[in-house]
């Protein structure tokens, strides 16, 4: 039985059904509290300002000293205690003073920093890091009192780990509001549309739901068939109105006012695609409500649910925050293809009621508070300690930390050490995290590792399964200036990291490397990688790095193992992505999140060895495997990150180019001449072909024909291992 008591600012209708939920369960003893009354501003949105309470939920006066808001609940000593630092810092402060079970559970946190900034987004973002770095007390607070953190999505994952927060610390956990009925179209919506379709966008009209950006953008489309409703209250005093004016476009935007809550439905109903422009959202509920109803969705990427709610591409467009360019794009790929709006909407549905619903959220929080439980007093907790007695014992931090995730292949990974302690380089840390549970043979091998020297640390993963959070969790304890990841069926070359080290040496703009390989596959004579550089170190400005990507410019480097990180791009939020809609590209997210930092560097010299062999892999569904959809769904993720100057082909056109360079590959690799045609055939406009063409040369003249600008520098490392 998980004894849990969740302690919320005000009731929510849009928490209800998940505490009925988690109420319903047999494993659950559930206590809700509430500090406050729904406030008056919420009232005017449409929320009801009163509700009786049910028999699990009370209220405590916020001004309570904190023992007696909590001995006003049956049981205390025995729940778990699940919180937000928001409302509630001095509760929290005592629950680590008499050590009470807690959790944390919040958004990621801003709102109180973009109002400060007005809501300027490159300014916002700028300051975020800072922001977050000065919450460290509350991510150590965490870290070494809590039994964990849910975030509310990646966003809040990624403001957890710049906290502090160790990745096998933190767990999903959504706003979940139950799916909404089909309802009677409200009238008016009906009557003002008069057989048009309808972009919905539901929320307050104020700057931080980018009612501005909406309107700008709706003004560019090119249709007479679409009109815009915008249902919320107006906290601009008629500035929108006029600005529909402005535009010219008041007769196709209606101002509908707020709507009851319990009535929402009607509008759903009534609409065709649901448009979620804001600035900052932490969540975003009504991405929730709009996909339960089947409606294709828009939301911007500083909206946590747009990154899990949305897939990209497949049921909607995930935008870049405050683009008004990005945003009409979105909007016009319905408006040119209205088919895609009954496709998108059944997979919003689906979707909505495969991963979205109250009972699965239950789900997720009992899981998670049922491993954090186990975990507090298992060896999990051990090596915790462990490792903070091998941190006490190095005096600086080393200047490259290797991590290394594993499962199951304690072989593997003790050829992946070995290569390790055999470098030549010295000042180094391993990480290993250990993602078998309950623990077995690995974790008994990586104890008795971890005795042998302070510079290693072993973890145990209780963050997730797979491959990502593993990573991850091993990342979140990465102490030096560069990390290198290492996928433990991967070995070192014994100059791996001397070699890279003195290669980003001088490069202070450099937040990513990549190096060739020796690729070892079964019967097959090992081989390197065909050198696609002219000099042995070029590097890409981060200005061009986006875009190379974009165009497959060639490039030294491909899976992890080959790379080398800033971890200051990693403290920015630059983890691995998990693989909510792809797989095979997980990669390829990953090291563009990481060029949104900073440049990236071509070391044209084997430093690895990656094996390939009947084991299972990630890597083994990467290069050749990875579905033609994901290429094109990361490529019109990526391009938002492109300057505009830089006038890139519109993704359209690069579909046509990744179709057309697969199309290749099946024809002279995949030896499939009819899957290779049909690839080219859908070649349709001349630049894919020109784009095509120029990819082809690069491969037959390594080193020539590249896609962007380089910076080339004459290399040669003082490597014995190399001469």
């Amino acid at each position: 039985m998980v004894k849990l008591c969740i302690w919320m600012n005000i009731p929510s209708h849009y928490q209800n059904d998940f505490f009925q939920a988690l109420e319903n369960r047999d494993d659950v003893d559930l206590q809700v509290v509430y500090f406050d009354a729904v406030p008056q501003d919420r009232i005017e949105e449409g929320w009801k300002d009163a509700r009786a309470l049910k028999p699990y939920e009370t209220c405590v006066q916020s001004g309570m000293a904190p023992e007696q808001q909590v001995e006003s609940i049956n049981d205390w000593r025995g729940r778990i205690h699940v919180s937000s630092d928001n409302f509630s810092t001095e509760l929290i402060k005592w629950f680590c003073e008499h050590d009470v079970a807690w959790c944390r559970w919040s958004e990621t946190p801003g709102i109180r920093l973009a109002e400060l900034v007005g809501y300027r987004i490159s300014l916002y973002k700028a300051l975020t890091p800072l922001m977050l770095a000065c919450k460290r007390d509350e991510g150590k607070r965490i870290k070494n009192y809590a039994l964990g953190a849910f975030g509310q999505g990646l966003l809040a994952r990624k403001a957890f780990r710049l906290m502090g927060v160790p990745d096998s610390m933190i767990s999903d956990l959504y706003y979940v509001p139950a799916g909404l009925k089909k309802a009677e179209p409200t009238r008016e919506i009906v009557d003002f549309a008069k057989g048009r379709k309808v972009f919905l966008s539901v929320g307050a009209l104020c700057r931080r739901k980018g009612i501005d950006v909406l309107l700008k953008a709706f003004s560019l489309l090119e249709t007479k068939d679409w009109c815009l409703v915008l249902c919320g209250f107006d906290r601009s005093n008629g500035a929108y109105d006029a600005l529909a004016r402005k535009l010219g476009i008041s007769d196709k935007v209606l101002f509908l006012g707020s709507h009851p809550v319990e009535r929402i439905a009607e509008v759903y109903s009534a609409s065709d695609v649901f448009v979620l422009a804001s600035r900052f959202d932490g969540w975003g509920a009504v991405l929730n409500e709009a996909a339960s109803l089947g409606l294709p969705l828009i939301g911007t990427d500083l909206c946590g649910a747009s990154w899990h709610v949305i897939q990209q591409g497949i049921n909607g467009f995930r935008v870049k925050t405050a683009s008004v360019e990005n945003l009409s794009d979105a909007m016009q790929a319905y408006v040119d293809s209205p088919a895609l709006v009954a496709t998108h909407g059944a997979v919003s549905k689906n979707r909505f009621f495969a991963e979205f619903t109250p009972e699965k959220n239950a789900e997720r929080m009992v899981d998670a508070i049922t491993v954090w439980s186990r975990r507090r007093g298992s060896k999990g907790r051990v090596s915790r300690q462990s490792n903070t007695i091998h941190d006490s014992q190095v005096t600086a931090a080393p200047t490259v930390s290797v991590v290394i995730p594993t499962y199951k292949r304690l072989d593997l990974l003790k050829r992946a050490v070995d290569s390790v302690l055999a470098q030549t380089y010295d000042d180094w840390e391993l990480i290993i995290s250990d993602n078998e549970s309950p623990a077995g043979a690995t974790w008994d091998y990586l104890l008795n590792l971890a005795q042998t020297s302070p510079k290693i640390t072993v973890l145990q993963n209780a963050g997730g399964s797979g491959l990502v959070s593993n990573l991850n969790n091993a990342l979140s304890h990465a102490r030096g200036e560069w990390v290198k990841p290492l996928f433990d069926d991967d070995v070192l070359m014994p100059d791996c990291l001397g070699v890279f080290l003195q290669a980003v040496s001088g490069h202070p703009s450099v937040v990513l490397a990549g190096c060739l390989a020796y690729r070892v596959r079964p019967n097959k004579h090992e081989r390197v990688d065909r050198r696609p550089v002219r000099k042995t170190v070029e590097i890409v400005e981060q200005r061009y790095a986006h875009l190379a990507m974009y165009l497959q410019d060639y490039e030294c480097g491909g899976v992890p193992s080959q790379m080398l990180v800033r971890r200051s791009a990693i403290e920015a939020g630059a983890v691995m992505p998990e693989p909510f809609t792809i797989r095979g590209a997980l990669d390829s997210y990953w090291y563009s999140d990481i060029l949104q930092h900073g440049d990236r560097l071509h070391l044209a010299l084997p430093l690895i060895k990656e094996y390939q062999g009947t084991h299972e892999t990630l890597t083994s569904e990467l290069g050749e495997d990875i579905p033609e959809a994901e290429l094109v769904l990361y490529r019109h993720d990526i391009y938002n990150y492109i300057p505009r100057e830089l006038n890139a082909p519109p993704p359209a056109v690069i579909e046509q180019m990744v179709y057309g360079i697969r199309g290749l590959h099946k024809i002279f690799i995949g030896k499939n001449l009819a899957g290779g045609l049909k690839g080219l055939f859908r070649i349709r406009h001349p630049w894919a072909a020109w784009l095509v063409f120029e990819w082809v040369l690069r491969r037959t003249f390594p080193g020539r024909f590249t896609a962007t600008p380089r910076l080339r520098y004459a290399f040669r490392p003082s490597s014995p291992c190399l001469d």
